[in-house]
């Protein structure tokens, strides 16, 4: 009896070691969803910019000539191609955040279960790439 204890401190201390490195390992994808989440702070906070000032547009479209009218709705089709651009990259940035917990989710399962995923690890983590690069005006 005496010796199944002392197998089993030496299973949770083996499994403690290898909790701690998967925790160690799940660092980094945490602080890339740090900076995903505040880049969708930002996102959202430019898709608000242009909703508004598509609303002032708008609302100068009925009070304008109508030569002005028509450089009026060229502005507001140009803000409806940046608010669409916005949304692509916020969209982008969802699926990058679901693929950085998912990295995080299959670390802990591949260490809690034993079978190794690693695969699926570095599937996830080269596949969260979103080119969210933005050169609109």
């Amino acid at each position: 009896m005496h010796t199944n204890m002392a197998l089993d401190l030496e299973t949770t201390g083996a499994t403690s070691v290898a909790i701690a490195h998967v925790i160690q390992l799940a660092v980094a994808p945490v602080f890339l969803l740090t900076g995903v989440a505040s880049l969708l702070g930002v996102l959202s906070n430019r898709l608000a910019r242009i909703v508004d000032r598509a609303r002032r547009l708008e609302a100068q479209l009925g009070t304008d000539d109508p030569v002005h009218a028509e450089q009026l709705h060229r502005m507001l089709r140009q803000q409806a191609g940046r608010a669409r651009l916005i949304n692509w990259a916020i969209g982008l940035c969802i699926a990058t955040a679901i693929l950085v917990a998912s990295v995080v989710v299959t670390l802990f399962v591949s260490s809690l279960v034993g079978i190794n995923l690693s695969a699926i690890v570095a599937t996830l983590f080269i596949s969260k790439r979103p080119e969210t690069t933005y050169s609109g005006s």
